[in-house]
């Protein structure tokens, strides 16, 4: 795909790359317009074939009509192909059901067709609307799906969704599965980038660097092959080992082509199998073949290792992992050192052999040497023919053997000998062995031999010829063995060489490759162990045991020393579970398991934990190697991550209906007052209204509430009074609780006051409730509630909790829930521990509660038995000073004449505030467009007193609004008022010249005290 960025036709999102796959929320059908029509728009005018499939409220016809006005020359686009509008029946639901994989090929063949077509690329957008809830888990998989299809292709995507269709949960899904999201805040259109997306590109980016560095310096060879066995990559050693310039003279060489390949591995490779062999390779078959052009020719030997990758569950490996070594010197040295010492053991044999028959023919001579002349003579002459067969034998035997008296004086050489020491066999005789190669330890092993009768050889004795440095270093395998006479002594040496410099220098490769591959493993960031057939450790890394914090060398018969969980699950590792376990018994490959570990050292850890066996020429199970990274920190940010995205999607919603709510009560709790004013105090009437303002003043709280749970705001510790703050608590959890389950609560009268965070005491309570509440979801029960003031004594027991004697507050929180084991209660605290099943919980509930609790200068404590519920204490310290009164005294309305303009979008907004204002003697002009309140102002900026407008309006925001009217008249007194608002506070309103900011709704007494205070400043 072209690294090349497309105009997105989005103000707020700019220009994208292909692949981009982003999403938006909406409310109706302008909604859809407002980006769809500039989306598409862009792509057409950037030669793009784009696909629009509709669903409810924008459907086919409406959307084509729609394009036709906004784009010129649209029917040209449509009769060339450029565009299609499909209603979701037609591509979603082709068939009358939603097929993940149907659709994917679909998007894939498209896009195909449009690059036949000439066109850059495909843009498309899907709306969702007609998705049902029960289809909602098989579409976000298909979601997460298509972002590696998108990634692939010149392909940009636009997913919409209907807000109203979303929960919470669908909101965090879909936010999760896009780069990014538009959602319209204050009447313009914003992007929510997925912070997590980011993070892992950057994370894949600095792995794949680490790996290639790696992959490109390996002394070994490397290929990999794709699924089909053609090649993709090869490193710089095998081009070397292949004798290839560039990787792409041979990219889409097919591995199972190979003629060097033989059937039997072939086989084992098609079912699964990873396959080592040692084997030679043929050029020649190469280049009659033609696979490749290649610099080199004859027959080379390698040492090959090839594993299949992955597993698919219908078109079998994912690719193919070849590793190869050239060996040709090494095999060459031991075919070459086999033959001679074949050939010198036969040539030993035969001269025995001879030797014996001389000796025997001798004696008998001998013995009949009067009688038998004759056979005398015909032995002597068979003599002589045996020392032609010797003389033959030791001049063409290709082992180089000398012959020295015992005094190391060259008797004679053969051949070999004298071109091993690239000299001429004329060379030696009568010349002394160490005036030719001078060399102390040398001549003292030989006079050794002489003085102890005793054969002596070496291995790979290092040499160096003095008089031709330039040489170098050669190695030899030579044996110097005596000769003895009759009497025991020796009387001549016989000194045999092999050249095994080659050999040698291969085996010095070999070991520098293992210390590199030892000191590569030393420094890896992750722990990887060697085991035996057995399961005992035989190398581990210092990562590994960093991660471990140490290492026990067990056999498989002591894997339960090691304690493990799965992450997945929460159960318990068994020792037969363990990778290294199944890897050694079984032959398995594990990838990438999670777990959770504890460490020697008594350290909590989450690992990925891999294992692969290691197999002989037999096929048998010798060893396996064992891989451990440490995820600790990476699965905590993962999962603060997740829970910030679920704060951040609630705290978005939670803003939505705070806006929406407090624009529905201010005119409630005005019309109200007014009313209220008007009426005669202690009628019915009087008494009605009252209870109206009270419960839309209750409804004011309650949406707070919600936002400040949402956005999890810490405020300044003050005295708080908790039997209030829990009876809030309960308030709001009763509508979230089952009807199975019985809320019995028992506060303290009067009241207990803490210094404490009001709104971190609210979670507390709302996460200890919540956990009571799931224990009991599928029996129901009782949760008791209770709250009353506490004294801890001087003892022991008030020691353990970390407290000082003294007077607390004690909530406690009593379930008849399923209970809790010792061994669940030991860790109900640690951080992303969680019984609930994956989905349902985060694990940071309990911890975050016992961090709040802890920082307030208290303790919590929890009883429990399996089957018997679970109690919650909590102990807070006890203030005497009471809590901050959020009452406020009666006062007098004040009144007023000036003139006021008014604006706010929605009309009962305006009406009402117009009907209030005039009620308190102001002159009014209320307006709903503030474009309209712009010109108007305008027209006679000297005819108002004070502005009052809302912030969030379509067009034209409150904020811009006053900068505008200031700029018109500097000076003039502007109220900012707000149902919500992330965009501007109270102190950026003032240093914009606004001069109040208030929050709705607003009560009569609080709107008049406001205008006031402004007008009289």
């Amino acid at each position: 795909m072209k690294n090349q960025t497309r105009p997105s036709g989005i103000s707020s999102l700019g220009y994208v790359p292909w692949g981009t796959h982003f999403c938006q929320f909406y409310r109706d059908k302008k909604d859809l317009l407002d980006i769809l029509i500039p989306y598409f728009r862009a792509g057409l005018k950037n030669n793009e074939l784009c696909l629009w499939v509709c669903s409810e409220p924008l459907d086919a016809g409406e959307a084509r009509k729609a394009l036709a006005r906004a784009v010129p020359g649209f029917p040209s686009y449509v009769k060339r192909g450029q565009v299609e509008i499909l209603p979701y029946t037609e591509w979603y639901l082709k068939g009358g059901r939603f097929n993940s994989r149907r659709v994917l090929r679909s998007w894939v063949n498209k896009v195909n067709q449009a690059l036949d077509l000439g066109f850059e690329g495909m843009r498309l957008s899907g709306n969702t609307f007609w998705l049902e809830r029960k289809d909602w888990k098989q579409f976000t998989d298909y979601e997460e799906e298509i972002n590696g299809v998108i990634s692939r292709f010149n392909m940009i995507a636009l997913c919409t969704y209907a807000i109203d269709r979303c929960g919470v949960d669908e909101v965090i899904d879909v936010i999760n599965n896009h780069q990014s999201t538009l959602i319209r805040r204050g009447g313009a259109w914003t992007v929510v980038e997925n912070s997590s997306y980011k993070q892992t590109q950057e994370e894949l980016r600095q792995t794949e660097r680490r790996f290639r560095e790696v992959y490109e310096k390996s002394p070994i060879g490397i290929e990999l092959y794709d699924s089909d066995g053609k090649l993709v990559e090869a490193n710089p050693s095998c081009l070397e080992i292949f004798g290839v310039s560039s990787v792409d003279e041979v990219r889409g060489f097919r591995l199972f082509k190979d003629p060097n390949l033989s059937p039997e591995v072939r086989k084992r490779l098609r079912s699964g199998e990873s396959v080592r062999y040692e084997a030679p390779f043929d050029f020649e078959k190469v280049k009659k073949h033609g696979l490749y052009r290649t610099k080199k020719s004859g027959i080379i030997y390698l040492d090959v290792l090839i594993t299949p990758l992955g597993a698919r569950a219908k078109s079998g490996h994912e690719g193919y992992l070849v590793q190869v070594q050239d060996i040709t010197e090494r095999e060459q040295a031991r075919l070459a050192r086999m033959e001679a010492e074949k050939v010198l053991h036969q040539a030993y044999a035969d001269l025995e052999k001879r030797v014996k028959e001389r000796t025997a023919g001798l004696a008998r001579a001998n013995r009949e040497l009067k009688k038998e002349i004759a056979r005398r003579k015909r032995l002597q002459a068979e003599a002589v023919e045996s020392g032609k067969i010797f003389e033959g034998l030791f001049s063409s035997i290709i082992t180089p053997l000398a012959l020295l008296d015992r005094e190391f004086n060259f008797i004679r050489v053969n051949e070999a000998y004298a071109r091993a020491s690239q000299l001429p066999v004329s060379e030696f005789p009568g010349r002394n062995h160490f005036d030719l190669f001078p060399n102390e330890e040398n001549q003292s092993i030989f006079k050794n031999v002489v003085r102890t009768r005793q054969a002596y050889q070496v291995q790979a004795k290092p040499f160096t010829y003095s008089g031709h440095p330039e040489w170098g270093v050669t190695y030899w395998d030579w044996s110097l063995s005596p000769i003895l006479n009759e009497n025991g002594e020796v009387r001549f040496l016989v000194l045999s060489l092999n050249d095994v410099s080659e050999e040698a220098r291969a085996q010095e490769r070999l070991r520098q490759n293992e210390q590199l591959l030892r000191n590569v493993l030393d420094v890896l960031p992750i722990g990887v162990w060697t085991i035996d057939g057995q399961g005992r450790i035989i190398h581990g890394n210092p990562a590994g045991r960093e991660i471990w914090g140490g290492a026990r060398y067990v056999g498989l018969e002591k894997f339960g020393e090691y304690k493990g969980w799965w992450l997945d699950s929460g159960k318990p590792i068994a020792p037969g579970e363990w990778a290294g376990a199944r890897a050694i018994q079984k032959g398995e490959t594990s990838i990438n398991e999670e777990i959770e570990i504890e460490t020697f050292d008594g350290k909590r850890k989450i690992i990925r934990n891999s294992a692969i066996p290691i197999r002989n020429a037999r096929n048998e199970v010798t060893s396996a190697v064992i891989v451990n990274q440490d995820i600790t920190e990476e699965v905590r940010l993962q999962r603060q991550i997740r829970q910030q995205q679920k704060m951040e999607a609630l705290g978005t919603l939670a803003g939505g209906i705070a806006h929406d709510f407090n624009n529905l009560l201010m005119p409630i709790i005005i019309n109200a007052e007014i009313e209220l004013l008007k009426t005669e105090a202690g009628s019915s009437t009087a008494h009605s209204l009252q209870l109206i303002v009270e419960a839309a003043r209750r409804g004011k709280e309650l949406v707070n509430q919600i936002v400040t749970y949402a956005r999890q705001k810490e405020q300044e510790r003050r005295p708080v009074e908790v039997a209030k703050l829990v009876r809030e608590a309960l308030k709001f959890l009763r509508a979230s609780v089952p009807e199975n389950i019985q809320i019995r609560e028992s506060l303290v009268f009067g009241p207990v006051t803490c210094q404490a965070d009001p709104t971190q005491i609210y979670q507390v309570v709302m996460n200890l409730c919540h956990n009571a509440a799931y224990s009991m979801r599928e029996t129901g029960g009782i949760m008791d509630v209770s709250l009353i003031p506490f004294e801890l004594p001087a003892d022991p027991a008030t020691e353990r909790l970390g407290l000082k004697p003294g007077s607390y507050v004690r909530l406690s929180v009593r379930d008849t829930g399923e209970g809790m084991s010792q061994e669940i209660i030991e860790r109900v605290f640690d951080p992303f521990f969680t019984t609930k099943k994956p989905g349902e919980g985060t694990g940071l509930g309990l911890s975050v509660a016992l961090g709040i609790v802890k920082s307030s200068g208290g303790a919590i404590t929890v009883t429990s038995q399996p089957g018997k519920g679970s109690t919650f204490h909590v102990y807070l310290p006890r203030i005497e000073a009471g809590a901050e009164s959020c009452s406020m005294a009666n006062e007098a309305v004040p009144r007023g004449k000036e003139r006021i303009l008014f604006i706010d979008d929605e009309d009962i907004q305006v009406r009402t505030a117009t009907s209030m204002l005039e009620f308190l003697g102001y002159r009014v002009v209320g307006m709903t467009n503030p474009e309209d309140a712009l010109k108007e102002f305008k027209s006679h900026p000297d005819d108002f007193d004070l502005v009052m407008t809302d912030q969030n309006m379509p067009r034209l925001t409150g904020e811009k609004l006053a900068t505008e009217i200031l700029k018109i008249r500097p000076g003039i007194p502007v109220i900012l008022c707000t149902g919500y608002s992330e965009l501007v506070n109270e102190e950026t309103a003032r240093a914009l010249g606004i001069r109040e900011f208030v929050m709705k709704p607003l009560s009569l007494q609080e709107m008049a005290s406001t205008i006031r205070q402004v007008l009289e400043a």
